[in-house]
């Protein structure tokens, strides 16, 4: 799946199953996934249209926090 390898790419991990859940939903609606999986072969950089780059930062800085 895409979302497992931007967050390979950007050294996060997936904490809630919830969240995770949801981030999963974004990904599979993104209208952008030729362009993510061209970036993602290339091993570039995809947040700039990512939908779920604030998700993937909040995880990789340790920063996700809901309640």
């Amino acid at each position: 799946m895409r979302l497992d390898k931007v967050l390979r790419l950007r050294g996060a991990v997936e904490s809630d199953p919830r969240d995770a859940a949801a981030a999963a939903r974004r990904c599979a609606q993104c209208p952008f996934t030729p362009l993510c999986d061209e970036a993602l072969a290339a091993g570039k950089d995809v947040r700039l249209f990512c939908p779920n780059t604030h998700y993937v930062e909040a995880l990789r800085s340790g920063s996700l926090k809901f309640g």
